[in-house]
């Protein structure tokens, strides 16, 4: 696979790139500074974090050196949504590779990875958008949020009122242990003396007033 070619065209389609409020873009150095790369504009294209990732992922495959393996094991790092075939071979690659590093070389490569500071008002609309998300951490919802929330519960709350109207509506289907006695004998055919039967009615008429 032309690797090169593959870079040309990413780096190609982006240079003259005009940023988009709200996105998020990382600086690029077209030739890495640990390669002899520069800060000068004609070196530098805007990408956004995926296409950061796989433009140091194909220069590890086009050089297969020390600076390449270090800077694409450090974005396979950061990027998140990387499948664990291509980590392993970030992994593979710095092991390989793992020349140390000057304490000047790490910084090079420190500062050409960081990303491209936003406007004020990418900013702003980031802030936007995620307001009232509640986060891992778990930080305050807004106060719109705990109003619908708040809204959303009121029919799921039962007041004393209705607790006990439901509770008077289902005494007719609890079965006292004097009913079970009743249905029991009744049952067996056995007599009930009226001595037992004014005890029995009378407790019923008990429960009935309660």
């Amino acid at each position: 696979m032309d690797y090169k070619k593959i870079y040309n065209d990413l780096i190609g389609s982006r240079k003259n790139r005009i940023p988009e409020n709200g996105v998020y873009y990382e600086k690029h150095h077209i030739i890495l500074k640990s390669m002899g790369g520069t800060n000068k504009k004609e070196n530098l294209v805007l990408l956004t974090a995926r296409e950061h990732f796989l433009a140091h992922w194909i220069l590890w495959r086009i050089y297969r050196n020390s600076p390449t393996a270090y800077s694409f094991y450090i974005l396979c790092n950061k990027n998140k949504s990387s499948s664990s075939r291509i980590f392993a071979e970030a992994k593979e690659a710095r092991a390989k590779n793992s020349k140390p590093l000057s304490e000047e070389h790490k910084r090079k490569v420190s500062e050409a990875l960081k990303g491209y500071k936003h406007s004020d008002e990418t900013k702003k609309n980031m802030s936007i958008s995620g307001k009232g998300k509640k986060t891992r951490l778990g930080s305050s919802l807004s106060d719109e949020t705990k109003n619908k929330i708040r809204l959303g519960n009121i029919g799921k709350i039962r007041s004393e009122v209705t607790r006990n109207k439901i509770g008077e509506a289902n005494k007719g289907k609890i079965i006292s242990e004097i009913t079970k006695a009743k249905m029991s004998l009744a049952a067996k055919g056995k007599i009930v003396s009226e001595v037992t039967k004014a005890k029995m009615s009378k407790t019923q008429k008990r429960i009935k007033n309660e």
